[in-house]
């Protein structure tokens, strides 16, 4: 045998390096058992505990949400600390509001009512895990409000943007069907809204009447029947028309005349084509409102009360008229 095997050989010899291998056992032997010793301890922790509400009293809905999840100071074997960190997230607490109230809530038509986590530590402990103990729970307080259910309906309202091909235009107003919509939803949003939006949707270079179904906008909380109507716009090929029409004057006082300079306006208007033989001067009432009238000043704006159908005003010459106030 050679001087280099020979002294490999004695390099690896394993009863010439059995003591580091010895302390290197015993050192993993001791840690064991350290940490079997540790683990058997009480510990206090804190751990995030998510939790979900169910049997909500019926026809009422959460107008505040709760939060999903209590943050508890929990106290518990070391063990039992470490399998609940590895696990607890799967199982959220379920807090039954029926059970929590005792049916309160349908019984008097309450509307809010508190929960302090606190009192319910035992029913937490139960679902939660028995060797695991409770110190505190954070928030100490939940707040439900609640709001009735109700139906109602609303009408639809226009959120088009239309473009029109020239010498055309929209000659009346957008028709939809169904005109409203049932609504339902926490009583108080629903009274909060005038109607339900069309969703946004663009219809460009019209040149005559079209029929579209469109979509209605989504409102959290609210359920709205039917999601979609049916839109027809009306469009028309137009033409210029340009009359002069006597002022109106509304509201104004028995004991009062008012007098407007000048007594006539003139009006650029565009119509549809087939109505343009049949508009008359008297079709269009425009004027004053005297309720419009300022202390001090001396011309007021001119309203447009009403047009024929299938007719924009385009222009008022003079816009404002000057006026003088007699008694009668």
């Amino acid at each position: 045998m050679t001087e280099a095997k020979k002294y490999q050989h004695k390099k690896f010899d394993l009863k010439e390096n059995s003591k580091p291998f010895i302390f290197i056992v015993c050192l993993f032997i001791a840690s064991a058992l350290w940490f079997i010793n540790a683990m058997e301890k009480q510990y206090e922790n804190t751990v995030m505990i998510p939790i979900e509400f169910t049997n909500l009293p019926k026809n009422k809905t959460l107008v505040n949400p709760p939060p999903k999840k209590l943050k508890a100071r929990i106290k518990a074997k070391g063990f039992t600390l470490v399998r609940y960190k590895l696990s607890a997230s799967i199982y959220p607490i379920n807090f039954n509001i029926r059970s929590f109230t005792n049916n309160r809530m349908e019984k008097d038509n309450s509307q809010e009512f508190i929960i302090l986590t606190d009192n319910y530590i035992p029913q937490i402990t139960d679902q939660l895990n028995s060797d695991i103990s409770i110190l505190d729970l954070s928030p100490d307080t939940l707040l439900f409000l609640f709001d009735r259910i109700i139906e109602s309906k609303k009408k639809v309202i226009s959120n088009l943007d239309l473009s029109f091909e020239n010498q055309h235009f929209q000659s009346d107003s957008i028709h939809f069907r169904p005109k409203y919509v049932t609504v339902k939803g926490p009583s108080s949003l629903v009274d909060s809204i005038e109607g339900i939006h069309t969703k946004p949707e663009k219809f460009e270079n019209l040149n005559s009447t079209i029929q579209e179904n469109v979509a209605l906008e989504e409102i959290d909380q609210l359920e709205i029947s039917p999601e979609k109507v049916m839109a027809e716009i009306p469009v028309s090929q137009y033409t210029e028309y340009i009359e002069k029409v006597v002022l109106t004057k509304k509201n104004i006082p028995d004991s009062l005349n008012v007098i407007t300079f000048p007594g006539r306006v003139e009006l650029n208007c565009i119509v549809s084509l087939d109505q343009f033989k049949k508009i008359k001067p008297t079709d269009f009432v425009v004027g004053i409102d005297y309720k419009d009238i300022k202390p001090g000043s001396k011309s007021i704006s001119l309203k447009v009360f009403s047009t024929p159908t299938n007719t924009k005003i385009i222009n008022i010459q003079p816009s404002t008229v000057e006026y003088i106030i007699e008694r009668k």
